[in-house]
Formats: C-alpha cells, structure tokens, sequence
C-alpha cells in the first residue's frame, strides 16, 4: 500500500466498471474499501470515513499485479452453526491457500415469512410492511432489532412480508389478519477467496 500514489482531489465521478480493493485484517474482509474506476483514472476511498474522490493513475495497480501476480478462485461456504464457521477459521487461520473470507451472514438471527390477505384496508405492499411495522414497534421501540421487507408472488390476493430479526421478537407477533409463517435461523454465509 505505501507504493500506491493518489493525487489530487478530484470531483465525484463513478462508472459502471470499477475495481474493488478490499482492505482486511488478519484475512477478514473489513467494511472499509477503495473503489477503483480506471477508465475515469479516479479512486474513491472511504478508509478516513470521508468518501473523498482522488486522481489515481491505475497502473500502479498494473505493476503490482507483475511484481506480485496472485491467481484466485472465490468459493461460498454455508454453515448452520456459528461454531462450525468458527472450526473453520481455526483450521485454515494459518492457510496460505486462503488469502480471505468475507462474511455475508444476514444481520439479525433468522427470517421469518408473514402473510397477510390483501382486504380494504390493506391494499398494496407498502400498507402491508407499515401494517407489520406497526406491531414490531409496539413490540420492540428499537428500529434496528428487525428488517422488514416485501417479496413479490404471482398470487395478487396475498401480501409477503419477510421479517429479518431475533427469534424472541418473532415470536411475539400476533395479529388475527396475519398468518406468520415458522422462523428460521439464518445460515452463515461466507464468501472464501483461495489461491490457485
């Protein structure tokens, strides 16, 4: 990294083929990235938390690919216990065939499907997702204890909702216009990059 040079702040200007560099620490993928857009000769990074633009010129990343060349393959690995996930790392922590992992696992506990039958009152999907948001509020005052999202069907007479949250908060969601559907933990996801 100290042998890449930025220039100058540049003003925003993205593109449809970028570059990813994914930052890690230890062979965890990190939040942070710099995003890389080579036609445009810009880099945008968000590692001091300020998405600023920059000049760069891209063949830096050219010669480093010819000093250090490195061919990989990506492999999604599921797991339905967090400690098997955890056997995992320990087993491959000192890897080299493993260059990093990055976790997708969905942010709360596990899903669940609700139901609800389309009626006078409830007649489009965002009347359905405020109708399940209103009683996960009075169930929890925490918005960010659940998700809340509407999955399309071909049958026009029903409403899905999925609810992305705690076995403990899905468990209490009762309503008589609602037919909620068993909660399933999530499976861990994990994104694994080896060398060829």
């Amino acid at each position: 990294m100290k042998t890449f040079k930025v220039g100058n702040k540049t003003k925003e200007i993205g593109e449809n083929n970028w570059l990813d560099i994914f930052l890690l620490k230890g062979k965890e993928v990190q939040s942070v990235q710099i995003v890389v857009y080579p036609s445009r000769g810009n880099i945008n990074t968000d590692v001091l938390g300020s998405y600023a633009y920059y000049t760069f010129d891209t063949t830096q990343l050219l010669d480093a690919h010819k000093k250090y060349p490195i061919n990989y393959f990506v492999k999604l690995l599921i797991w339905n216990k967090k400690q098997e996930f955890l056997d995992f790392l320990s087993l491959h922590k000192n890897d080299s065939n493993l260059l990093c992992y990055q976790n997708n696992t969905l942010e709360h506990d596990g899903i669940g499907t609700i139901i609800i039958q389309k009626d006078d009152n409830i007649t489009d999907f965002i009347k359905a997702e405020n109708y399940v948001a209103t009683i996960l509020e009075k169930i929890t005052k925490n918005e960010n204890e659940y998700l809340i999202g509407f999955v399309p069907r071909p049958n026009k007479s029903i409403f899905t909702i999925e609810v992305q949250t705690s076995n403990e908060i899905y468990d209490k969601i009762r309503d008589n216009l609602l037919k909620v559907m068993p909660w399933e933990s999530n499976k861990i996801q994990v994104l694994t990059y080896w060398r060829n």
